[in-house]
Parts: structure tokens; sequence; C-alpha cells
């Protein structure tokens, strides 16, 4: 985890508010004003305290702050345990990971002044622009996202603000305007709105993330984007505590967003296509060209592909491997690229079913049972093997077989990495199995030992 070197950041925002301010009475109302500034206060809710020896306590928003007083200036000493306003001394934040408190740019949770845990983040863009983000623990309320930005001029009326991840504009709900005129006739303006859950889990495996407040565009700096994965990673790991547990463990694979979703049998398969001539490759690839999809995976480590076969319109069949961590799935096939959802999934047995939101594929034929099966017979695999997408390749049904329990379909048609989740079929165009795994020796060479996942095991508990 990269600390940022911050420290000056709070003195920065802080300096919103500073100028002139006269003893007593003056002060109080300096330090409310430069409160409200900062935490986005109405200033007529904001409490203050002189402690004396120029030291005022500032409440409200759910936060408190300290803040020492000379002749013309406050700053800010720390941020202090949120809790109602007090004479005495208050205990430090408790933040993660456990570093210095006062330290910014570092994900971290934080107890609220109603004693809720809140999941915080500040990173300073550059010289002129706050970026802020703040989430409940219990993920009733949105992610919310505030940027200040200073200006010599105050923001215009229809002051936007706009976000991009990975070189991509996002949808954002419009922003409320705040604008405070500020020292040497400088101004902060202010604009809060936000995230939905697709964006947090976007950021949770962004590699990019820029904000543009007005016509000003502001890019999180490299070496703070990690802590913009961490803050939504600490989100998605809060909402999964919220969720049910689940039975039939995980399969050692790494949960996808907002976890494993509860398998359930929800239609029958389609009846398998048993008449008429074996079809010869062209027109095989022909028929299952359509059906069968690039997938590609966007994770906290980076990106991975497998494949998907389309089984109904809206609908597709892969394996968990294959999305193990998913913040973000996307179907390619050709140049059509379309977002998908982990809608189904059964770990422990490698099965998992993606959605998409408008039913419009083109599924197989049909769906061969286990139990049809004949050692011997051909069989073609049509998968994106090292994200080759749509490639053809035939074997034999080599042997059918148990393992732990559960049937196996083993072939001599070639599957490689990228193979996995594509589909296995017979001469007619019918699904046979969901390719999954290929069995090397230890010169990691692939004596033609291939497996798949039998088709209508996808329809079964």
């Amino acid at each position: 985890m990269m600390t940022l070197g911050m420290r000056g950041h709070r003195l920065w925002l802080v300096g919103l508010g500073l100028g002139a301010a006269a003893c007593g009475g003056g002060m109080e109302r300096h330090v409310r004003r430069m409160f409200a500034n900062e935490h986005l206060c109405d200033a007529a809710e904001v409490q203050v305290e002189n402690e004396s020896d120029g030291r005022f306590r500032a409440s409200g928003c759910d936060r408190t702050e300290l803040y020492t007083c000379g002749e013309r200036q406050c700053l800010s000493a720390s941020t202090l345990s949120s809790s109602p306003p007090a004479r005495t001394s208050a205990k430090p934040v408790l933040r993660e990971p456990k570093a210095d408190p006062d330290l910014v740019g570092i994900a971290h949770r934080e107890k609220n002044a109603g004693g809720a845990e809140v999941i915080v983040l500040d990173v300073r863009l550059d010289q002129e622009t706050l970026l802020k983000l703040r989430a409940t623990a219990d993920g009733k309320k949105p992610v919310e996202l505030t940027v200040v930005h200073l200006a010599a001029a105050p923001a215009p009326p229809n002051c936007e603000l706009g976000a991009m991840i990975d070189g991509q504009r996002v949808e954002l709900p419009k922003a409320k305007l705040l604008t405070k005129e500020v020292r040497d006739e400088r101004h902060a303006t202010i604009l809060s709105t936000q995230l939905s859950g697709a964006i947090v889990r976007d950021l949770a495996a962004a590699r990019q993330f820029a904000v543009r407040t007005c016509d000003t565009p502001a890019t999180v700096p490299p070496e703070a984007l990690p802590e913009v994965r961490h803050f939504a990673l600490l989100y998605e790991e809060d909402l999964a505590w919220q969720a049910p547990a689940r039975e039939g463990g995980t399969g050692g694979f790494l949960a996808p967003a907002g976890g494993w979703p509860v398998w359930k049998v929800t239609s029958t398969a389609p009846a398998a296509v048993i008449r008429g001539a074996a079809l010869e490759g062209p027109a095989l690839f022909k028929t299952l060209s359509r059906s069968v999809f690039r997938v590609v995976v966007t994770s906290n480590e980076g990106t991975m592909q497998g494949s998907a076969v389309a089984v109904s319109q809206a609908e597709l069949l892969t394996n968990c491997h294959v999305v193990e961590g998913a913040q973000k799935i996307t179907l390619q096939q050709g140049k059509l690229e379309r977002k998908a959802e982990l809608s189904r999934a059964n770990p422990a047995a490698d099965r998992c079913v993606l959605s998409v939101s408008e039913a419009d594929l083109t599924p197989i034929r049909g769906v061969r049972s286990y139990d049809s099966l004949e050692v011997g017979e051909p069989l073609f695999t049509l998968g994106s093997p090292s994200g080759l997408e749509l490639s053809l390749s035939n074997g034999l049904l080599s042997a059918k077989r148990d393992e732990k329990g559960a049937h196996i379909v083993q072939t001599t048609a070639p599957i490689s990495p990228g193979s996995s989740g594509g589909g296995l079929f017979d001469a007619h165009g019918n699904l046979v199995g969901i390719t999954t795994k290929v069995l090397v020796d230890r010169d990691r060479l692939n004596q033609s030992l291939n497996f798949a996942i039998p088709a209508d095991s996808f329809w079964q508990p």
C-alpha cells in the first residue's frame, strides 16, 4: 500500500477559509466558516467551542475538528474521533491501515458522530483540486463523490461534474453545486454526486480515473490509484458481509463483485437435434459461430479472458473460474461488445451462468444429455484459445468418467487456456459440454487429455 506524502493537504483545504479574524466571537465565526467550507455543512448547523489558548473545537455533519488559531489565521490540528463536543481530549480515529492517523490519501474506515462506520478516502489531484469519496459500511446509501476545486472566478450556475474511468466517460447523476468565496479573491467550487454500484465496481479495477469540474479536468495520480481501488474493495467487502451466507462452498475461486449468486434451475435444457445428416465443418461453424463469445473479465488483478456459449436469447454458460474475482464482464464477438452479469453460480462444480439485459442472443441448436453420448463419436470445440476468437477444432469422445461423484467428458478435441467456458459440440451442432480443463505432464505437454463439464448438468441442482 503506497502512502502519499500529503500531510499538507488538510492545511491546503482549510486554507479555503483563511483570512483575518477578530478575537473572541469573530474567531469562532471564522472557525465555523472554515469547517463549513471543508465539510460541506451549513454554517448555521456548526457548533464551535472555545477551549482556550487559541484552540477551538468545531462539530457538525457527523465530524469533529480541532483548530489552533493565531492572530490572523487558524489551522486544523487533526481529524478527531467523531463524538459530541466535549472539553475532554478526544481519542484519535482508528484507521486502516494502521499508520499515522493524520495521513491523507489512504482509504480507511472510521466512525461518524452517530457511531456508524464509514469508508473514507481523500485524494489531492493537483494544487487546486481535491477528490473525496465517502461510503457507509452497511451499503444502505450510495457512495458519495465530492470534488473541491479552487479557481480565480466563481463557478457558473451550469457547472457540472464529469468522470472518466479507463478512458471512458461514465454517467453520473447531476451534481449538487456549492461555491464559497475564499482568501485572495479565489473561489472554491464544490460539486457532490453519487456513484452507482456498477461505477464502484469499475473503480475497484480502474487503471485510470479522472474528473472534470466545469471545464477543468484533473486525473488521479498513478500512485494514488491503488487507494481508489482499495476504497472500492473495502466497500464491496462490507456489502458482502451484509449478504446472506451461501451453501456449497467457493470451489477455491475468488468471488466476483457482489459474491457468488445462488445456483438454481430456472428452465429445461433445449431439446437436442437428432434428425438429418451430420454437418460438415464449414456448415457446423456457420451454425455455431453466432452462439459462442469471447469473455473478457476485468478484476483488481488485471484482465483475463475465456469463452461462453449462448443457450437462450438472454443466458450463456461458462466456467466459474473464468469469472473469478470479476469486477466487470464483457462479451466480445467480432466488432460486437456488450456487458454481461453473473446471474447463477455453483463454483464448487465450476458451473456459472451469465446474462445480458437485452434478450437478443442467438442460442445453440440443442443440448445432448450425458447418458446419450457414445465413446468414439466425433466432437468439436469452439471457443477462444489464447484469445483467438472462434477457433474450431475436432476430435473424438475419448471417455465418460466420474470425478468426485460428478460426470465429466474426456475428448481429444484440443482445449487451451482461453478455451474455458467454450462449447464442446457433436456433429449435429448440439452442445455436449462446456470445455473446462486439460491434463498435462511434468513437461507441461498435453497428450490430448481434455475435459468438459456435461452440458445437461447446467440444468440440474
